[in-house]
């Protein structure tokens, strides 16, 4: 199994799109059966994704994240870690400190952004 973008690349590669709020290449990164597990316990398909990037939707004015922890098992990519965002959806503003796991399937000769779960981090 051999891929043009490695599994840290492709991580980046949608972050990169979240902080661009770049709905075509969100559609692109995402799989097609891609589920978000929120930090209130909301669950989002990429479809509701997408609608969120719609011009006037979410604006992400900053995305950090550290401690990353990075696993490959077979077709199988996980990325653990600590983040930060912070931002705006329509006219709530938002700020998060979270613990994440992100899960990538890779497919189609490439790493695809598959599930995503956020739990926040109480102060």
């Amino acid at each position: 199994m051999k891929c043009n973008r490695t599994l840290m690349e492709a991580f980046n590669a949608v972050k990169d799109a979240l902080l661009a709020c770049d709905a075509v290449k969100i559609k692109e990164l995402y799989a097609v059966d891609y589920e978000d597990f929120g930090i209130r316990g909301e669950i989002a398909d990429k479809n509701a994704i997408l609608e969120c990037f719609k011009p006037g939707g979410i604006a992400i004015e900053k995305f950090v994240s550290e401690d990353i922890r990075v696993e490959e098992i077979g077709a199988v990519g996980i990325i653990r870690g600590k983040g930060y965002i912070k931002g705006r959806y329509t006219n709530t503003f938002f700020e998060h400190k979270l613990l994440f796991t992100d899960i990538f399937i890779f497919r189609e000769s490439r790493w695809q952004y598959y599930r995503s779960h956020s739990t926040e981090i109480q102060e």
